[in-house]
């Protein structure tokens, strides 16, 4: 029998038969990349390595930092070529959890922008940006936007609740990691929730200033 369930993605509601859920969706307006063609490779069952209180999903379901294969690619390319001739801005990898907890990051990436011949971006929470393969995947897309909630490890677990080994510190060190090696457009997005400090502020800043996003 089938389950219906109502989820958000990109600010616009849609709702998904788990026996028919489809990898991708849209197009959407995005504040971010303008008309953009999203990309979901995680599937109906939300997965994230964080469970942040102002998720639009709601309670993630399966909380995890472990990648898996999700999706085959084939599938999702037979699905892309549904919405040929692609007359969108950006193709973008979001959806139901973090994109880079898919093992066949990379290769979507690829396939998509050879087959649409459009940019590619992703969106991720960085969680897994301490991994060389992660990194090395990430690094082919056109756009990559990484979410920084807090510059405080106190309010980086209040605000994201990462699953358990996903510490602040290894995200910012990673996200350094990549920055060196990335020459595509990097993106920080944050998300405030309540008054930052003085202390806090400045020193967002100092990072921001030594990223250059």
């Amino acid at each position: 029998m089938a389950v219906d369930t109502t989820r958000r993605r990109e600010g616009h509601l849609y709702r998904i038969t788990h026996h028919t859920f489809c990898a991708v969706y849209g197009p959407v307006r995005s504040w971010r990349y303008g008309l953009s063609l999203g990309i979901d490779p995680i599937g109906a069952v939300s997965t994230c390595s964080f469970d942040c209180v102002y998720c639009q999903l709601g309670e993630i379901q399966q909380k995890t930092r472990d990648r898996q294969l999700f999706l085959p690619t084939l599938r999702i390319l037979e699905e892309l070529h549904a919405f040929a001739p692609w007359e969108v801005d950006v193709i973008t990898l979001s959806g139901s959890g973090e994109p880079t907890l898919a093992l066949n990051l990379g290769e979507i990436i690829s396939i998509t922008q050879t087959l649409t011949e459009k940019p590619v971006g992703v969106l991720t929470n960085g969680s897994l940006l301490m991994q060389p393969e992660v990194q090395e995947e990430l690094a082919i897309a056109d756009q990559v936007a990484v979410k920084l909630d807090a510059v405080t490890r106190s309010t980086y677990q209040r605000v994201n609740r990462p699953v358990a080994g996903v510490q602040f510190a290894d995200i910012w060190q990673g996200l350094q990691q990549f920055r060196q090696r990335y020459r595509g457009h990097l993106a920080i997005q944050t998300m405030l929730l309540t008054p930052w400090s003085t202390a806090d502020q400045d020193d967002y800043i100092a990072r921001m200033q030594a990223l250059q996003p």
